[in-house]
């Protein structure tokens, strides 16, 4: 979740993201793909982080699961999540329901899994806003973020991250703003600030590929 700060970017936020929701992807098997180059600023919480990250993911007919995994230069930040669920859309509904499971192979006990409920508003074509619910079962800790986002042509999308999660005994706010801009229908740069109030403001830029690699 984004109260991960640098260990795990957008958790299942960051999926829905890359995975298109069409009508003709519902009748059909795809395997999607993708790997990311990222780059994170220096703060007080500690030094500058890059990482590789790269993902694959099954999809039949709104039923998908897949996995994530991140090589970074930080010790002890390695990370694998595993994760399924089912996706759809009603007019300019969107919703997904997903449990997603993470594994810090270089961290004892730190293993854990979050249900999450993801829903968008697709107002016009260039303006949409999204919910989104975490609740972690074992340890009854939550957190609910809201994103509005627009679109300034077919190339630049900016948007924006609000939320509160808790942490030990305390809820604490987090924020973060971002641009994104396709160099082509695979590829694409972006720029997003972070904020919150449990941590110091950083910057990430990314260099994406994601890509349908099998359709059947």
């Amino acid at each position: 979740m984004l109260k991960q700060q640098y260990i795990c970017g957008l958790g299942a936020a960051f999926f829905c993201s890359l995975i298109p929701i069409t009508g003709a992807a519902a009748q059909e098997l795809n395997l999607y793909g993708g790997a990311a180059l990222e780059y994170y600023t220096k703060n007080d919480d500690g030094p500058s982080k890059t990482d590789l990250n790269g993902y694959l993911e099954l999809d039949y007919n709104g039923l998908y699961g897949g996995i994530w995994a991140e090589l970074t230069d930080w010790d002890d930040s390695n990370e694998i999540d595993l994760y399924f669920g089912y996706r759809g859309e009603s007019g300019q509904i969107s919703y997904d329901l997903s449990y997603y499971y993470y594994v810090y192979p270089q961290v004892d006990d730190a293993d854990y899994g979050e249900i999450v409920l993801a829903l968008g508003y697709n107002a016009t074509d260039t303006f949409g806003i999204g919910f989104e619910v975490y609740h972690d079962p074992e340890s009854g800790n939550g957190s609910a973020y809201i994103n509005p986002w627009i679109t300034a042509g077919d190339k630049l999308t900016f948007d924006i991250y609000w939320g509160k999660y808790d942490e030990g005994l305390g809820s604490f706010s987090e924020w973060e703003a971002g641009v994104k801009y396709a160099l082509s229908d695979e590829v694409s740069l972006g720029l997003r600030y972070y904020d919150g109030e449990e941590y110091d403001d950083y910057i990430r830029l990314q260099l994406a590929w994601d890509t349908t690699l099998f359709t059947r």
